[in-house]
């Protein structure tokens, strides 16, 4: 390079004597006191700190007692290390570099070159995609796979079959509403685009037929045992997904921000998020979330709520006795839910799980299966297939 000489190493040596001076053919002169501190001269920048030197106008290279420096131009990269260890730079050897002074207006990375990146932020990069690939996935197969019990797809598919049994006593409207949920799922099963923006807009649209559906339901039926049975269905699904959400979600306690962030999510997943607030301002309890999901009755999306709905369902159908299964599995639950006191499904074990608030949960859960089971099998028949309106299908010859 013109304008300074070269050693067998592309570099210019320099040594710094007791003043500590220290020299640069390309011009950059310093000059050190006893501290190891050094002022730039006039043609570049210095810096040392116990040995450490950097310049801008030239290559040099210093030995003190200190240990080892190598510095390189128009990069501004220097690294320092105690004796015995090698030190490197990223124009000569192609390693990391650490800056010299903490308060470096810019990072000084060794892998600064153009087009490389951090290893450590391109891994978790990686993992990030690979979180979000997997968790559309399987928003995809909830909302779209027919075989699995809890989709979307499975519920459609098991309301339209029921609907088809009972054709004459739903209106047009019913059928109009149902017909669109189906014309949906079929567009986004064949439509090419992947993405959220359909699969948010398919999920705001069936949301949509479904309390179009709900509202059909509570405003244009009459109240015979039809209506009845219609509303034990829907208090037990209810009831069901609201002690899955409260089991997965609160049984298990989290630190600082992350618990409050939990508990309004299940608040809002529960249409209660307002009420709570409303009550309770910005305190986040697991008890006082507790007395509203699950004690409080004057709440429609409680669980007690359900339990008392379904009480009432279970006396107002035909030939109700008040001492079969189904009711008899329903008073045990709300027998569970009358002892148990708010304030006591705060404690936690040593692994910091709410016990008392875990076996509610799961008790009662447990029991509204059993009265789903034991009402299906006891008051309802599953509709029969299809038949065509011109008999049998099968091929004679």
């Amino acid at each position: 390079m013109a304008g300074e000489p070269q050693s067998a190493g592309g570099q210019s040596p320099s040594r710094s004597g007791a003043a500590g001076q220290d020299r640069s053919d390309a011009g950059v002169t310093s000059q050190a006191d006893a501290g190891g501190q050094s002022q730039p001269g006039a043609g570049g920048q210095s810096q040392s700190t116990g040995g450490r030197t950097q310049s801008s106008g030239g290559q040099s290279q210093s030995q003190s007692s200190g240990g080892q420096s190598q510095s390189q131009s128009g990069g501004g990269q220097s690294q320092s290390r105690s004796a015995g260890e090698q030190s490197r730079t990223a124009g000569l050897t192609g390693g990391d570099a650490q800056p010299i002074l903490g308060d470096q207006p810019a990072l000084l990375r060794g892998n600064s070159g153009a087009g490389e990146r951090d290893p450590r932020r391109t891994r978790a990069s990686q993992l990030s995609s690979s979180a979000s690939r997997a968790g559309y996935d399987y928003l995809m197969s909830l909302t779209l796979d027919p075989g699995l019990p809890g989709s979307l797809a499975f519920a459609i598919d098991r309301y339209g079959s029921a609907a088809r049994a009972v054709r004459d006593q739903l209106s047009q409207d019913t059928w109009m509403i149902l017909s669109a949920v189906d014309r949906a799922l079929a567009e986004i099963r064949g439509s090419e685009e992947d993405g959220e923006a359909a699969l948010s807009s398919m999920h705001s649209l069936t949301l949509a037929a479904l309390l179009s559906l709900n509202g059909i339901g509570s405003e244009s039926l009459v109240r015979d045992a039809g209506w009845y049975v219609m509303d034990i269905g829907k208090r037990i699904e209810r009831g069901l997904a609201l002690t899955a959400l409260m089991s997965a979600a609160l049984t298990q306690t989290f630190h600082g921000e992350t618990q409050q962030v939990v508990t309004e999510s299940v608040l809002r997943a529960a249409e209660s998020l307002v009420s709570y607030r409303r009550r309770h301002r910005d305190s986040v309890r697991v008890s006082a979330v507790a007395g509203l999901l699950l004690f409080d009755a004057s709440n429609p999306r409680s669980l007690a709520y359900q339990l008392d709905r379904l009480d009432e369902n279970f006396q107002a159908l035909p030939g109700a006795s008040g001492s079969s299964r189904p009711q008899r599995l329903l008073a045990d639950a709300q027998r569970m839910l009358r002892r148990v006191d708010p304030a006591d499904l705060e404690a936690t074990d040593a692994d910091g799980k709410r016990t008392e608030l875990a076996e509610l949960l799961e008790g009662v859960h447990l029991r509204l299966r059993k009265v789903s089971e034991s009402f299906e099998t006891t008051k309802l028949s599953l509709p029969a297939g299809i038949q065509p309106l011109w008999g049998s299908t099968r091929v004679v010859g």
